[in-house]
């Protein structure tokens, strides 16, 4: 298998920084180099699936573990179920 190296500077040892970026909400991950700092990639600093796992389990919680109401359709049918003519 290939070693992965900078671009830069030929080294072979990355690390993640957060930053921000100007005009951007939300602070992103840079990839980096850790010897010259050259940029990889970026991706988002937040985990989106964490964030929405924990908002889901919040929802439970006020929702007191209760399953969720299926509620009919304007057509007749219930949501998740075959709808059968």
């Amino acid at each position: 298998m290939a070693t992965s190296t900078c671009v830069r500077c030929g080294h072979t040892s990355f690390e993640v920084a957060e930053s921000a970026i100007s005009g951007l909400r939300f602070k992103r991950d840079f990839l980096q180099c850790g010897k010259c700092g050259g940029v990889i990639g970026v991706v988002e600093a937040d985990d989106l699936n964490a964030r929405l796992d924990s908002i889901e389990e919040r929802l439970k919680e006020l929702a007191g573990g209760r399953p969720r109401a299926r509620v009919p359709m304007p057509n007749g049918s219930t949501p998740g179920r075959k709808h059968t003519a």
